[in-house]
């Protein structure tokens, strides 16, 4: 008999704690002060149907730079995501959030979370090219701040320029490599590579 046997990769091939890592280590790039990230707030974003951390940098970094412009504003703010970086990191002389809050807006059909944040008008205290720059694009390498380092620190600087013909701008190995572990044991491989058994692996991650 063919049996098809569906695996998914992430708690099921891999404990996939490097992308939460490269999650973290590309929120901390971007903001000027460490932002602990627990997995519980991760897992709430997850329920609301944020589950890719492509989107979950951007929003994150958004909500807290959010919380610093509106008790410390900031006219002269560059527009986009890496010299607004560096100008906070300057300029601040508010105490930095020891937690951050994504709001709650609507997911839009056909529209990646962070764009749906964008069009719903959220973290009203960035300028709109901050918030086009930081929070649009988030699939794309070439045009996503947030995204291009979050790669850097998913495959590691060497694999980043091999994977997208870029320099590389952080220089990490990759934390997938670091981190992640399978939890199949080698008597659960054995059962399944049984004869008759077909693997298939899948992923719900872009």
């Amino acid at each position: 008999m063919t049996r098809l046997l569906l695996l998914d990769a992430d708690g099921v091939m891999v404990r996939p704690a490097g992308y939460r890592e490269a999650l973290r280590s590309t929120v901390n790039y971007f903001v000027d002060s460490p932002l602990p990230l627990e997995e519980e707030s991760l897992t709430e974003l997850e329920r609301r149907q944020i589950t890719s951390e492509w989107d979950m940098a951007p929003l994150l970094i958004a909500a807290y730079w959010n919380d610093i412009l509106s008790r410390q504003p900031m006219p002269d703010l560059p527009g986009d995501v890496n010299s607004a970086a560096r100008y906070i990191k300057r300029q601040r002389h508010v105490d930095a959030p020891a937690h951050v809050t994504v709001p709650e807006f609507r997911l839009q059909h056909g529209k990646y979370p962070a764009r749906s944040a964008y069009e719903s008008d959220c973290f009203p205290t960035l300028t709109d090219p901050l918030r086009m720059d930081l929070l649009t694009g988030s699939r794309s390498v070439q045009k996503s701040p947030t995204t291009r380092i979050l790669q850097h620190f998913t495959l590691g600087s060497e694999h980043f320029t091999e994977t997208y013909n870029l320099p590389a701008e952080v220089e990490t190995d990759s934390l997938l490599l670091r981190f992640d572990r399978s939890p199949i044991t080698e008597e659960v491989r054995a059962k399944l590579r049984q004869e008759g058994n077909h693997l298939v692996g899948f992923t719900n991650r872009p």
